[in-house]
């Protein structure tokens, strides 16, 4: 078994980026732009020297409806957490610092 079939993939193997069906290849673009991204700023690999995502974000490619629908339903999740927060009462509408106790 080598390192490219399983190891960083878990118990799956890694796709190839390249190999990708359609759904897999749009899903693949999202999380490499978006969420490798933010991976890497909070320390953790995301995606190998070769493009193959790792870890996680390969098995969500075994399931792209899903995982899809899920990385939408998170970006909207964050978008309206983010919209309530600016709109608390004693908070800065421009991102700035809330007041102690306002949230």
């Amino acid at each position: 078994m080598s390192n490219l079939e399983h190891g960083l993939g878990g118990r799956l193997p890694l796709l190839e980026p390249e190999k990708l069906q359609s759904k897999q290849r749009e899903l693949y673009g999202k999380i490499n732009s978006d969420v490798v991204p933010l991976a890497a700023a909070a320390g953790f690999e995301g995606r190998d020297e070769q493009g193959h995502l790792i870890g996680p974000f390969n098995a969500t490619l075994y399931s792209p409806e899903i995982c899809g629908s899920f990385l939408a339903l998170q970006k909207i999740e964050e978008e309206q957490t983010h919209s309530l927060e600016k709109n608390a009462p004693g908070c800065d509408p421009h991102g700035g610092l809330c007041l102690e106790g306002a949230l």
